[in-house]
């Protein structure tokens, strides 16, 4: 942000003020919690758990020891039991960020 009036007097040679806020993932509620807020089933549960906390649905199958295929197919189910249409939106309201807009 730039400087300007009275900041000048403490900022005497800077033209600009760099603010950075460092990012921390935040605590996904684990599988059991998932499964039951949304009455989804068991595997749907670890899937989602896993989506959240920033798995890929390729690795998270991988992880499950399933097909990509069947993670896609079962991530579809996990949005309409969830009411949201995207990953993204999915990790934000399993991280409690809210609900989509």
């Amino acid at each position: 942000m730039p400087i300007r009036g009275a900041a000048h007097d403490v900022f005497v040679r800077a033209r600009f003020v760099l603010i950075a806020t460092p990012v921390v993932a935040q605590e996904v509620p684990g599988a059991d919690v998932v499964q039951g807020l949304f009455d989804l089933t068991p595997a749907e549960a670890r899937l989602a758990a896993l989506i959240a906390a920033g798995d890929a649905p390729a690795p998270a199958a991988a992880k499950l020891g399933i097909t990509p295929n069947t993670a896609r197919s079962v991530l579809k189910r996990i949005f309409q039991k969830t009411g949201v249409s995207r990953q993204a939106e999915l990790v934000g309201l399993l991280a409690g960020r809210g609900l989509r807009g």
